[in-house]
């Protein structure tokens, strides 16, 4: 019952910035709210709290997720927390999403539905992408991976591991 109560408190402070920000800067008052959602939970089914890769936090507001993190045990991962607010997706992601849209309907699966002219000078970008560091046995994440060309070229030219999200 006191979990059901933990969630609903939480939902209604997610919807109140200013409560959110006093509660951050007031944690040790209010630890007993963390963890506080079941995505959080999932978190200790799917990896071992020896975990050491780092987590990205997509809607992760002004953090108060990693405090749920943090309170499941993992302790040393890092957290990138993304929150993407309304003058981004207005002034930028519309336009890129826009872009893409009108491009596929034009060029279908051709490298010009992601901006190029040709495959030789995407290939050439990707080649100097990763000229200068070093990624073999890492693993790769590309968000917004259009058609998922690099993750062809990174299987094909580099031993990595890759995982694409598509936006």
């Amino acid at each position: 019952m006191f979990i059901h109560l933990k969630h609903k408190i939480i939902k209604i402070i997610e919807n109140i910035p200013l409560l959110q920000i006093f509660i951050y800067n007031n944690l040790h008052n209010f630890r007993f709210l963390f963890p506080h959602d079941k995505d959080y939970y999932a978190l200790k089914l799917l990896f071992k709290t020896t975990e050491r890769r780092s987590f990205a936090d997509i809607g992760g507001n002004i953090g108060l997720s990693t405090i749920g993190f943090r309170e499941l045990g993992f302790l040393e991962n890092k957290i990138h927390i993304f929150e993407p607010d309304k003058l981004l997706i207005k002034s930028y992601l519309n336009k890129i999403k826009k872009f893409y849209n009108d491009n596929f309907f034009k060029y279908k699966d051709s490298v010009k539905t992601v901006g190029w002219s040709s495959k030789k000078d995407q290939y050439l970008r990707f080649e100097k992408l990763f000229e200068n560091i070093e990624v073999n046995n890492k693993s790769i994440l590309d968000i917004g991976c259009g058609l998922g060309d690099l993750i062809f070229f990174i299987k094909k030219n580099i031993k990595a591991k890759t995982l694409n999200i598509l936006v």
